[in-house]
Order: structure tokens, then sequence, then C-alpha cells
């Protein structure tokens, strides 16, 4: 991806307003309504910014045009659709691997989500060079399984969320969240405040972070969350705004 030298404006405040958060799950349940600064301040968006954001892109196989025009939108204060409220991707693909689900959703303009959540081990395999990330079985006992370590992340190139969480499985019942920990998150061109690992259920743990700094056209106080779900068995997913 040839190399762009632009400047990036960034509203600057306080957050403005508390965001609630939409129905999902049968959990918390609330309308989103913040409010955008007029204040701002420039940044630089870097070689290392934009490369990084290419390195991303290439490796989901986004075109070069639209990676442009990404940037394009970026630097102009136009969210792109993965950041759209009611925006729905118009493919989703699983590229599942031996140590983790993937799902990458793709939108009309070439904006990405990709959605991961680790598989786990079994008690014999020993330690990988992916322990730190495994979803290990600790232990197993016909069937219901004690499994630690379990991570699932959702990045969205600018911004990436992620923590690690323990739960218990048996085949045919629900699975429970026992231990939840370990959030992280990447951001380029803003800050996160107000970070908050909730569990709502057995089955449902959400990660939520406030914008303080945020792009222009991205409403300071905005409210970034990804969350965990667990069904039947080993069967888990994450979901994310």
């Amino acid at each position: 991806m040839p190399k762009l030298h632009r400047r990036l404006s960034l509203a600057v405040a306080s957050i403005l307003s508390c965001v609630a958060l939409s129905p999902l799950m049968a959990t918390a349940n609330a309308v989103e309504n913040p409010q955008s600064s007029g204040e701002a301040s420039n940044a630089e968006l870097d070689a290392g910014v934009e490369a990084e954001l290419g390195q991303f892109w290439d490796s989901y196989n986004v075109p070069s045009e639209q990676q442009k025009d990404l940037l394009e939108k970026l630097e102009n204060g136009v969210r792109w659709d993965s950041f759209g409220k009611n925006a729905e991707p118009v493919l989703s693909e699983e590229q599942d691997s031996a140590a983790e689900s993937v799902t990458v959703n793709r939108f009309a303009d070439g904006s990405i989500s990709v959605e991961s959540i680790s598989k786990p081990t079994g008690l014999n395999e020993g330690i990988s060079t992916r322990s730190v990330k495994d979803c290990r079985v600790f232990s197993d006992n016909n069937g219901t399984q004690r499994q630690t370590g379990c991570h699932a992340q959702v990045n969205l190139g600018v911004i990436s969320m992620g923590f690690y969480f323990d739960k218990i499985t048996s085949p045919g019942a629900l699975g429970r969240v026992t231990n939840q920990y370990g959030e992280h998150n990447h951001i380029i061109g803003g800050a996160l405040g107000n970070h908050r690992l909730q569990k709502f259920n057995d089955q449902t743990v959400r990660y939520s972070a406030d914008f303080d700094v945020a792009f222009r056209g991205f409403p300071v106080g905005w409210t970034a969350w990804m969350q965990v779900n667990l069904g039947q068995g080993n069967y888990a997913y994450t979901t994310n705004n």
C-alpha cells in the first residue's frame, strides 16, 4: 500500500454523555445517545500507523483501493461501515484453525471486523508456544470440563479489544463462565477510559470502555464494547458494537 502523508483530525473533550447499550441476548438494554465535540486538535497519521493498518487489511485481503478509501474516510471524519450502528456485513467468513475460531465480517466500504475466540486444548497436549492464548482443559470429569485461559478478541483495525475467561462446559448444557480477567485493547488515534469488565450472567461477559479522545466523526463518550456469549457444550462466540 503506498505511503500516504496525511493529518488526522481528532476530537478532544471529556465524556459528554453516558452511553446505554442496545438490546442483546437478554442483557442490559438502553439507547445510545452520545454527542460529538467541536473542539479539535491535529495528530499525524504517519507511516508507522499506515503500515499497521495496511498489514491488518492485507492479512484479510482487503483490496488496496478500498484501503485508500478507508484512509480518506478516516481523514475526513467519516465513520467506517464497520462502526455503523445499524450496518450489516455484506459477507461473513469463517476462518477456523486448530487453535481458534475466527469470523471475518466484511462491510460494503471494505472495512472489516475480525472476531476470534480460542478453542480448548486437551489435558495431555502439553505446553505450546501459544499457551498464553490457549483455552486449556484443566480437568475433565465424565465430559464436564473446567477450561482456563480462554481468550476472545474483536479487531476493527483502529481498535481491538479482548479479555480472558475461565469456564465450565458439559455436553448438552449451557457453558458457565467462572472467571473473567486480563482485559486489553489497542487503539490508533484515540484513547479509552472508564474500562469495565462485566459479567451479566453465567453465559455473558462484556468488556466496554468509553472514548475519551476520538477521531473526528466519532462521538466523544461513545462506548466501545465486545462480548463473549456461551452456548451449549463448547460453543462460544463474540459480539460487538
